[in-house]
């Protein structure tokens, strides 16, 4: 398909990690789930809040760097107090890696303070800053790490474009589908690639691609890269274009620039699709489930795949 029109596709970096991330889940419908069910969410996101820990206030976790880590008693805060939930959804994570655990130990000598994997630790362990051998303190805090994958598909937004995904996989007889994808045209682009999409996919035969933004405001910059999608369009000739975004709706001025670019791909037969956060189920419910489900099913996959129709 690419090689037809003069193109090169390559993952990205971004969907690399999405990649990665949907195995290490269970597959697109167990991530869908799992993004639209608010606590879960809350935990996940948690563990990226960079915003120091109010004083006095020991149940928010320890950041160190820009990662958070918590423990138990962390994640039930997030959970309304709900301490089986919180260890259910720990456990279920250490299981499937999404989770790492470890211990919060200080060092004697040089009186730093890190977090240790497990695979790390004997009776005694390895200063990370010294480097010297100590043993560590009976009572050292249990906490968990957020998969850096993980980690690295909530700071790139990527729940955008995987909740798409999982959108238009509803339904459909036939599903394939890729994460962010790198496009460079052949003799062109040899170093940084030409335009980065955010998916690709093809719904029961139509060829569907998209890009996915967090907020409903289009900046200049986005505005240019739609640019490079009307071109992109006129190459590979999709059934559909998505543009998605997780806001409720989308800004007056960015939806008159889709306005405008409806006109453009519809002289080339392509239809513009417009999603927000409505429609893929974002934000997750505030309140403890989105539906009345024991966490179990939201985790193991055995939640019907028509939540999404249920709650609309």
């Amino acid at each position: 398909m690419g090689k037809e029109a003069g193109l090169a596709l390559s993952l990205s970096d971004k969907g690399h990690y999405e990649r990665e991330f949907i195995r290490i889940v269970g597959g697109l419908d167990a991530v869908g789930r799992q993004l639209r069910h608010g606590p879960v969410v809350r935990t996940l996101w948690r563990f990226i809040d960079k915003a120091p820990n109010k004083k006095g206030v020991f149940d928010e976790g320890v950041l160190i760097g820009d990662r958070r880590y918590l423990d138990l008693r962390a994640i039930a805060k997030l959970w309304n107090g709900d301490e089986d939930a919180a260890r259910m959804l720990a456990e279920k994570y250490l299981q499937s890696g999404l989770f790492q655990r470890g211990f919060f130990i200080k060092c004697p000598h040089c009186r730093q303070a890190d977090w240790y994997r497990l695979a790390e630790l004997s009776d005694k362990v390895v200063c990370h800053r010294c480097s010297r051998e100590h043993v560590f303190a009976a009572d050292a805090p249990v906490c968990f790490r957020l998969d850096e994958i993980a980690a690295q598909v909530l700071e790139h937004n990527s729940h955008v474009a995987l909740l798409t995904l999982d959108r238009l996989r509803r339904g459909p007889q036939a599903f394939l589908y890729s994460t962010g994808c790198e496009v460079r045209r052949e003799g062109k682009d040899e170093g940084l690639p030409w335009l980065e999409v955010d998916m690709l996919a093809v719904v029961d035969g139509d060829l569907v691609l998209g890009e996915c933004k967090k907020g409903g405001t289009l900046t200049k910059l986005t505005k240019a890269q739609f640019g490079k999608y009307v071109e992109l369009c006129k190459r590979l000739r999709p059934d559909r274009f998505v543009a998605a975004t997780d806001a409720s709706a989308w800004g007056q001025g960015s939806a008159e620039f889709l306005d405008n670019l409806q006109s453009r791909l519809a002289g080339m037969d392509v239809e513009l699709v417009r999603l927000t956060g409505v429609d893929i189920g974002w934000p997750p419910a505030v309140g403890d489930r989105p539906v009345d489900v024991h966490l179990d099913q939201v985790l193991s996959g055995a939640l019907q795949d028509d939540l999404l129709d249920d709650e609309g």
